[in-house]
């Protein structure tokens, strides 16, 4: 079912992989970016983290607008069982290729959505395989120099410069990129069938 939303939407974050999920969807809604600390579950495996931080990040929006639908996010690549999150600087992306080069590695996405009107708190884990390209360091080097690895779990992406060295995916296509299009929407649709009664709640938002 296509889900036709009613209710505001929130997503709580500013990443624009997931604003352009959303408006592939057709989806109207307001960007908040949520100031959850992302290292206190450091010590999480992967598929933990992302789905503990979807849940916060979601959870602390939400707290501003209880009559709205707060969607949260989070990813994170992990290779030999080790987890990767975004590189600080140009040498930490150097080595996190010189680790992942010509490996099969883990996306795992976390997907949250929270509606304190309808008390209702929804999560989902998306994980995917992807299979990289062994590149040599002339490329990696020329990879990284174009910045998109950056702000990129793992320091490469799956639908930009990158995608020229993914051989392979096994999973969500959009699930690896940042949300799952198909989870997201079976769970709006869920939440927009029921009926919750807002008269009682107050939304920050609208004062």
């Amino acid at each position: 079912m296509l889900v036709v939303m009613q209710r505001k939407l929130i997503l709580a974050s500013t990443s624009p992989r997931r604003k352009e999920i959303l408006q592939r969807m057709g989806l109207t809604f307001t960007v908040v970016a949520s100031q959850v600390d992302e290292s206190q579950f450091a010590n999480l495996i992967a598929k933990k983290q992302v789905q503990r931080l979807a849940l916060l990040k979601a959870e602390e929006v939400a707290v501003k607008f209880p009559k709205a639908i707060t969607i949260g996010g989070d990813s994170l690549v992990e290779c030999k069982g080790q987890t990767l999150g975004k590189p600080n600087d140009r040498e930490s992306a150097q080595q996190m290729w010189h680790f992942i080069n010509g490996q099969m590695v883990y996306i795992y996405t976390g997907l949250a959505l929270v509606s304190p009107v309808c008390r209702q708190k929804m999560v989902r884990l998306n994980p995917s395989k992807v299979w990289l390209a062994s590149l040599s360091k002339k490329e990696i080097d020329a990879y990284i120099r174009t910045g998109e690895p950056m702000d990129k779990a793992g320091a490469f992406s799956i639908n930009g410069f990158g995608a020229r060295f993914i051989r392979k995916i096994e999973g969500d296509f959009w699930g690896a990129i940042g949300l799952s299009i198909y989870d997201l929407n079976q769970l709006l649709v869920k939440l927009e069938s029921q009926d919750c009664d807002p008269v009682s709640v107050t939304d920050d938002a609208t004062n």
